[in-house]
C-alpha cells in the first residue's frame, strides 16, 4: 500500500465512460465508503467496484468517517518535517529537476502498524514532525479500515470466478482463499512522498514516466500542494490546492489527466499483479 503526498503517473485502461471534467481532464469513478462498508447481501446493488475496475482499473472511495480533515492535517506538516531531519530523509532526483523525499514504514499481519522512527526520533525538535506525528496514527488507520472494506467487498463481487484456493505459500503450508485473506496476511508498504520543483527544474520534462505499479493493488491519497515560508515552515495562511498532473493511458495510446477531489478521494488502482 502506498500513501503519497502527491501522485506519481501511471499507466492503466480507462474506459470511455469516465465522466469527463473541465479541459478534457477525467474524474476517476468514485463509490461512498458506506457503500463500500455495507453489507453486499442487503444491498440492491451489489456489484459496485468490478464494472469499473474491470474497464478502468480505478476507484476512488470516498467519505471515509474524518478522513478529509486528517490527511489535510498530516499532508500540511510532512514536507517541513522532512527538510527538519536534512539528509536522515532519503531523496531523489528525477529528469526534470523535482526532488522526491520519502518517509517510509510499514503495516505488518499480527503485529500492526510499525512507526516511522525517523518522525518520532524528530518530534521532539520539530513542530512540523510533532504536528505530522499527531495526525499519522488515525491517517493509517482510516487507510486501513477502507483498504480492508475494499478488499471484503472485492472479495465477495469476484466470488466463484477466481481459483480456490487463491495463493499458497511457496512450502504449501498455508492457502488464502480469497482477495481478503491475502490483504489481511500480507506486508502493507507505505510510503510517504514529498514532490518538491526547485528553481531551474524543467516544466516540459514528465516526472516519472508512465508505469504500472507492481503489486495487486495499490492506495494512494492524491497529492496536495502546500506553500512554505522562507524558513521551510507550512505557510497556513496560504489555501492548500490539489496537485495535478496525475496522467493514465488508455489502451489506444492517449493519455487523459485524472482530476481528483480536495476533500478525502482515497484511491484504490490496480496493478499489474492483476495480469499474473
Amino acid at each position: 500500500m502506498y500513501v503519497n503526498s502527491k501522485t506519481a503517473t501511471a499507466a492503466l485502461l480507462l474506459a470511455t465512460s469516465t465522466a469527463f471534467a473541465k479541459d478534457g481532464a477525467v474524474h476517476p469513478h468514485r463509490i461512498s465508503y458506506e457503500a463500500l462498508s455495507a453489507d453486499p447481501l442487503h444491498t440492491e446493488n451489489r456489484s459496485i467496484l468490478i464494472e469499473s475496475l474491470s474497464k478502468e482499473g480505478i476507484v476512488s472511495v470516498t467519505g471515509i468517517p474524518g478522513f478529509g480533515k486528517t490527511k489535510r492535517d498530516l499532508m500540511t506538516h510532512l514536507h517541513a518535517c522532512m527538510m527538519d531531519q536534512g539528509d536522515d530523509v532519503p531523496q531523489q532526483i528525477f529528469q526534470d529537476g523535482t526532488v522526491r523525499r520519502t518517509l517510509a514504514t510499514v503495516t505488518l499481519p499480527g503485529a500492526g502498524a510499525q512507526p516511522v522512527a525517523s518522525v518520532s526520533e524528530y518530534a521532539a525538535e520539530s513542530e512540523s514532525c510533532q504536528s505530522f506525528n499527531k495526525h499519522l496514527d488515525s491517517f493509517r488507520a482510516s487507510v486501513d479500515k477502507a483498504t480492508v472494506a475494499f478488499a471484503d467487498r472485492l472479495s465477495f463481487e469476484m466470488g466463484s470466478s477466481l481459483p480456490t484456493p487463491l495463493m499458497s505459500t511457496k512450502d504449501g503450508s498455508q492457502d488464502f482463499h480469497d482477495i481478503k485473506e491475502v490483504v489481511a496476511s500480507g506486508e502493507h508498504l507505505e510510503h510517504f512522498h514529498s514532490y518538491q520543483k526547485l528553481d531551474g527544474s524543467e516544466t516540459q520534462k514528465e516526472t516519472i514516466e508512465l508505469h504500472a505499479d507492481q503489486g495487486f493493488f495499490i492506495s494512494f491519497s492524491p497529492g496536495l500542494l502546500v506553500s512554505h515560508k522562507v524558513n521551510q515552515t507550512p505557510d497556513l495562511s496560504q489555501p492548500l490546492v490539489v496537485s495535478e498532473g496525475f496522467y493514465v493511458e488508455n489502451s489506444d495510446g492517449h493519455r487523459s489527466l485524472l482530476q481528483f477531489d480536495a476533500e478525502d478521494d482515497l484511491v484504490f488502482m490496480m496493478g499489474d499483479g492483476v495480469n499474473q
